[in-house]
């Protein structure tokens, strides 16, 4: 689902593929667990997401994985969390201050059988345009994308069932930082008609996009991964990391741990 009518013809061939959401199996279903984004760091593969979220899911023999846009064949991917993954965490907190981001690496082979389904978004490419064109313009398209748990309530394995989550068009209300950390204070802006959930509950993790459509006078479109939704607020709006959390503090902690795998290409 998509809000906003600056959308009208947005076709997102990079947000939603790079999007996925967590969900642990239990009697008779599923419970959801948040959202990630796929990344690479050079030759490192994996989800974007929240410490919180890993918290959730890093002691899991089995998590299953669904990739937006969810298709029929591939709905559930199972992935087994606890003896495969490694990840690197910072936080969590559980307030809006922060922080609360996260990266889960990948088995190699388990991201090539998948491959052909995600759009992986490349972060030594981001962190050199990270701050080249951190402010949005007027073409530019603000949302987060993510799960919504309310509208994927208790998923069944025996009936069929849909995974729903939304690109929600808004605006940067707020900036703020703490120390090497970074906010944004974002405040969704619903078409009038457009039914929002009662709680964005399951977004946690889902990435912070700026969408540059491509202009009259030339040039292609972009799409800028710009933060990481971890927190909403009791007004409804989505507390999430900025660049300096996401390209700065988080690179370097990735850098540190796989340092052949994820070379430096730029320095901020």
């Amino acid at each position: 689902m998509i809000n906003g009518e600056e959308y009208a013809q947005f076709r997102d061939p990079m947000v939603l593929p790079s999007t996925v959401g967590f969900f642990i199996p239990k009697p008779g279903g599923f419970r959801s667990a948040g959202t990630g984004t796929f990344v690479n760091f050079g030759e490192t593969r994996g989800v974007l997401t929240c410490a919180h979220v890993i918290d959730e899911i890093a002691r899991e023999p089995r998590v299953d994985l669904a990739i937006f846009p969810v298709r029929e064949a591939q709905r559930f991917i199972p992935l087994n969390v606890r003896d495969y993954c490694d990840y690197v965490k910072i936080g969590p907190s559980r307030t809006q201050q922060g922080p609360d981001i996260a990266f889960l690496k990948l088995p190699i082979p388990f991201f090539d059988s998948i491959s052909h389904l995600v759009s992986a978004k490349n972060m030594n490419l981001g962190r050199k345009h990270a701050f080249a064109e951190a402010e949005p313009n007027e073409f530019s398209v603000t949302s987060v994308t993510g799960m919504i748990a309310e509208w994927t309530p208790g998923v069944q394995t025996t009936v069929p069932f849909t995974v729903c989550g939304l690109v929600s068009i808004g605006e940067i209300a707020e900036r703020m930082k703490s120390g090497e950390h970074d906010f944004f204070r974002f405040r969704p802006l619903p078409d009038q008609g457009f039914r929002t959930p009662s709680s964005y509950a399951g977004t946690s993790g889902g990435g912070l996009w700026r969408y540059y459509p491509k202009r009259d006078d030339g040039g292609d479109g972009a799409y800028r991964l710009v933060g990481v939704a971890f927190y909403e607020t009791e007004d409804g709006q989505i507390i999430c990391h900025g660049q300096a959390s996401l390209y700065v503090r988080l690179f370097d902690a990735v850098r540190a741990k796989w340092p052949e795998a994820s070379p430096a290409d730029v320095q901020v």
